[in-house]
Order: structure tokens, then C-alpha cells, then sequence
């Protein structure tokens, strides 16, 4: 546990090479394990040459692999625990390690209130590196920056905050789907009622931007058609596309909520041959009538 938070926070690349070791019985190995874990969660631009970060042709990723590989660990609560952590005290050496985090809002003066956890890294080929998590009016943010400018060692952070801002300034939850509201009806063959409105059951906000008009959003429904004595209650009818300007933004199912009442098909069909057969009948009447005046006339 404490070189996990040797490794975390002041980014001990000695704890990192122990812990390697240790785990794996040499560092090469846990390399390999390393690069197994990366394809298995199919980070497709991501391979790993050392276990510390060290600048290698055969070490190489992305920011958007490394966002991956983080929302993934952060699952794991152990590794939550240490990344979240801000400072750490190691019992057996009575000393107390603090994230790198800490000492570039110190040294730069920055408000890092907003970020719950964070790693920094650093090499000439990458630049300033940071991988964070943050918290902003109740909205959860992962973020992976980049080749931040050199010239001040918190510009990573910096350019962090300042992503931070922008979106939480600029964004945010918006309803796009409101309980109750009513998508289109459906014709119901035979039933005593004779059509069904598919209504959405439940909320549905998603994080968009501010300025969004929400009176061009498109509901496009898709599925059956037609309901019929088959379909029961709790069956899925289709689904729902919510659609702003040509994107789908979300797509959601529904499901026949109640119980249709039909009349019998038999019963059904039976009214329709009586109705046709007295059609029929009424056809043949009135022609037996109109060549009856016509024998009259020619009288």
C-alpha cells in the first residue's frame, strides 16, 4: 500500500519498478502484463515499453487510450482511494508524500478545489502530462491533457482548469425527454380502443450545451406499427431516437405499458363476411329490380 502511494503521488518511479517486481516476479513481465491488459481493453493506440514512462519508440498512447485506461482503474476502490488522495503518510519511514498536484497550486498559485484526483507526468517527448477527475455543480469530469508548454511546470494543470471551465461554464444537464410525454399513437387492429399513444417513461436529461434549443429536438420512433391481439403488455414495441440538428443525441426503448382490449378475430370475421354477404344480397336485389323496370318499360 505504501508504494502504491509512492507511485501515485510524488510519482516514485522506484516504488513503480519495486511494485513491478514484486507483482510479476521482474519488470520485463509486468510489462507484458501490462501490454495484455492494454489490448484487452482494446486501447488500440496504446504500447508500453517500460512500466515508469520513460520516452521509448515501443512506449506510445493517446489521450483518448489514457482516459480509457483511467475511467477502467477507477472502478477498482483501492485505486480510487489513492488517487483521490492528496498527501499520504508512510508509517515505517514517518514521512509524508503529497500529490505533485499540491505543490504546482502552491508554487503557481492555482484553485484546485474542483479536482478531486490527479496524476502529473512528464518527459521530453510527451511534455507536461495530466490525468484528472474533477466534480463541478454535481457533474463528474474525466480529463486527459497533453504536450502542455514547458515553460512553467503547472501548465498542465493550468490547461486543465481552464478545460474545466469552459465546460462547466458552458454546459451542462438539459431534459431532452420529459416522463409522460406523448410520441406518436399507434392504430390497435380490432381493439376496442382503437389506437395506443406511446408515451416515454421516464426523464432523460444529458450533459449538451447551454445555449441548445430545445424546441428543435426531433422524436423519431421506430418499431411496430400496427398492435394486435399477440402483443401483450411488457412487450417491446421499438424504440425512441431523440435527434437535434441531424445527431442523435440518445435512443431509448418502449414497451406496451397495459393491457389491450381486442374483439375476437373469429367474431371478427364472421361481422365482415355478414356485412359483405349483406352487401352482396343488396347488390343482387336492387339489379333484380332495375331489369324487372326495364321488362316493364319495354312493355
Amino acid at each position: 500500500e505504501e508504494l502504491l502511494y509512492g507511485a501515485m503521488l510524488p510519482s516514485g518511479a522506484d516504488a513503480v519498478n519495486a511494485l513491478a517486481i514484486d507483482t510479476a516476479g521482474s519488470v520485463s513481465k509486468f510489462v507484458e502484463m501490462m501490454n495484455v491488459k492494454a489490448s484487452e481493453l482494446k486501447l488500440k493506440n496504446t504500447h508500453f515499453d517500460n512500466p515508469v514512462g520513460m520516452d521509448s519508440a515501443d512506449n506510445y498512447s493517446t489521450a483518448r487510450d489514457i482516459s480509457l485506461l483511467l475511467k477502467y482503474a477507477l472502478q477498482n476502490e483501492t485505486f480510487y482511494k489513492v488517487f483521490t488522495a492528496r498527501t499520504y503518510t508512510i508509517a515505517s519511514l514517518n514521512k509524508v508524500v503529497s500529490s505533485t498536484l499540491i505543490g504546482y497550486s502552491r508554487s503557481y498559485g492555482l484553485d484546485i478545489t474542483d479536482i478531486v484526483g490527479a496524476k502529473s507526468g512528464f518527459t521530453d517527448g510527451a511534455g507536461l502530462c495530466l490525468a484528472s477527475i474533477a466534480t463541478i455543480d454535481d457533474v463528474r469530469y474525466l480529463l486527459v491533457t497533453m504536450k502542455a508548454d514547458t515553460t512553467s511546470r503547472s501548465n498542465a494543470v493550468k490547461d486543465s482548469l481552464t478545460i474545466y471551465d469552459y465546460y462547466s461554464s458552458n454546459y451542462g444537464y438539459q431534459t431532452v425527454v420529459k416522463k409522460g410525454k406523448k410520441v406518436r399513437s399507434i392504430p390497435a387492429k380490432w381493439g376496442k380502443t382503437s389506437t395506443y399513444d406511446i408515451i416515454s417513461p421516464n426523464d432523460i436529461s444529458l450533459y449538451l450545451a447551454n445555449d441548445i434549443r430545445k424546441n428543435r429536438i426531433q422524436y423519431q420512433y421506430n418499431g411496430i406499427m400496427e398492435l394486435n391481439y399477440k402483443i401483450k403488455k411488457g412487450d417491446k414495441l421499438g424504440s425512441v431516437s431523440v435527434i437535434y440538428e441531424g445527431d442523435t443525441l440518445t435512443t431509448y426503448d418502449v414497451y406496451l405499458t397495459k393491457d389491450i382490449s381486442y374483439y375476437h378475430p373469429v367474431l371478427y370475421g364472421v361481422i365482415v363476411i355478414c356485412v359483405v354477404v349483406m352487401i352482396i344480397s343488396l347488390d343482387v336485389i336492387i339489379s333484380r329490380k332495375k331489369r324487372k323496370k326495364k321488362r316493364l318499360k319495354k312493355r
